[in-house]
């Protein structure tokens, strides 16, 4: 009998926590809360069930907003009719005793997702797992995304914009250029800091510098949760091609290979064309045109030049803003003969063989000339020398 009695006590002992974990699960991801995301971003929640039931029902599992987070869950909303995307999978397990995982994950991006969304979601199994609750607060910047640069000065703004459902609203505010590049290492002394939270970002004298353009950051820091979203602001300008750096003529040689490159900038980055003689080119066999680090098609290249290579080149940038007009540079490319360094060379010794040529008949006929008047029998043989004569006389008569 005592021994029936303890066999019951363990037994239940045992029963009693394999019960506690064998009790379903339900979680919705990701773990921040609230969570902070930017209007016209991506909003995407996971709700994941797990389950040792031998036939867990996959449609049971669903996610409800209330708009208003003091209201009643009862009011909630699935999400399915609220314009959302939603995907659903089941990883059942091998056996009967082995968990099975229901998972239903739900988004919403860009246009669709607006300050409208705020709100609580709630993960829900057969409406009777409803702790399971995450705060959304989406938020908007009511700044422009682009700016025009000026060449006095430069002013981007951060300026957000909360739900009145939103109750978390401390953050900091910082920026940054093309991602990860401190605004000193860029910008040195020509920017300043202005509004109650850094919200206004001023450049002055952007023009100076046209590495200015480009894609800004400001990144929100939201406490206590550390949770950052980043707000993107683009300083535009239109292309610039630096003449200077694109000489005005070249001179190659036939069989050499031709490399152009577009000195261009400009943001949004430039696309460039390429044009010989007011004729466009197309990439051919002999033709390769390439992206010169931003710039799409900036570098020309032609191998194995010929004669009909040669003429008048133009890069044409062009900006996909509308608003700006096309910058071009251009240059003259002459093709010469490969020999055509030898032809000065021939000509020098062309020069030197008649002269020695003519040089040569010269003296033959002159030597010609000698022999015919030695042989002439009005040649005089003997010359009698008269001086002296004259001598032998002025003596005898002294």
């Amino acid at each position: 009998m005592w021994f029936s009695l303890l066999s019951c006590c363990v037994l239940a002992c045992i029963a009693l926590p394999t019960n506690a974990v064998d009790e379903p699960k339900i979680e919705i991801l990701p773990n921040t809360d609230p969570l902070k995301v930017l209007e016209g971003g991506k909003l995407e929640i996971t709700c994941r069930y797990s389950t040792k039931a031998e036939k867990p029902n996959p449609n049971s599992l669903i996610i409800k907003r209330l708009g208003d987070r003091q209201g009643d869950i009862a009011n909630a909303v699935k999400l399915t009719n609220l314009g959302f995307d939603t995907h659903r999978s089941t990883s059942p397990g091998a056996t009967q005793f082995d968990w099975t995982i229901i998972t239903l994950k739900v988004s919403k991006s860009g246009s669709k997702l607006t300050i409208q969304d705020t709100g609580r979601y709630y993960c829900i199994y057969e409406d009777v797992y409803k702790f399971f609750q995450k705060d959304v607060d989406v938020f908007r910047v009511v700044s422009p995304s682009e700016v025009v640069y000026n060449e006095t000065s430069s002013k981007l703004s951060c300026v957000p914009e909360f739900s009145t459902e939103t109750t978390a609203k401390d953050y900091t505010l910082s920026w940054s250029k093309n991602g990860s590049q401190s605004l000193g290492d860029s910008l040195k002394d020509r920017y300043s800091l202005e509004g109650d939270m850094d919200q206004n970002l001023v450049i002055s004298k952007p023009g100076r510098k046209w590495g200015d353009l480009g894609r800004y950051q400001c990144v929100f820091t939201f406490t206590p949760s550390q949770q950052t979203v980043t707000n993107y602001v683009d300083l535009i300008g239109p292309p610039k091609v630096n003449e200077k750096s694109f000489d005005p003529s070249k001179n190659y040689v036939q069989g050499d290979n031709l490399i152009l490159k577009c000195p261009v900038t400009g943001y949004p980055f430039p696309t460039v064309s390429w044009l010989r003689d007011g004729v466009m080119l197309n990439a051919g066999d002999r033709v390769v045109i390439n992206d010169e680090g931003s710039v799409l098609n900036g570098k020309l290249t032609i191998y194995s030049l010929e004669f009909s290579d040669k003429g008048t080149y133009k890069c044409m940038a062009n900006s996909t803003y509308e608003g700006f007009q096309s910058a071009h540079a251009t240059t003259i490319v002459r093709v010469k003969d490969r020999l055509a360094a030898l032809w000065p060379f021939l000509g020098i010794v062309a020069e030197v063989i008649i002269l020695c040529i003519i040089i040569f008949i010269y003296e033959k006929r002159r030597g010609k000339q000698m022999e015919d008047e030695a042989d002439s029998p009005d040649y005089p043989a003997n010359t009698q020398d008269h001086r002296t004569d004259e001598v032998r006389q002025r003596n005898v008569r002294t």
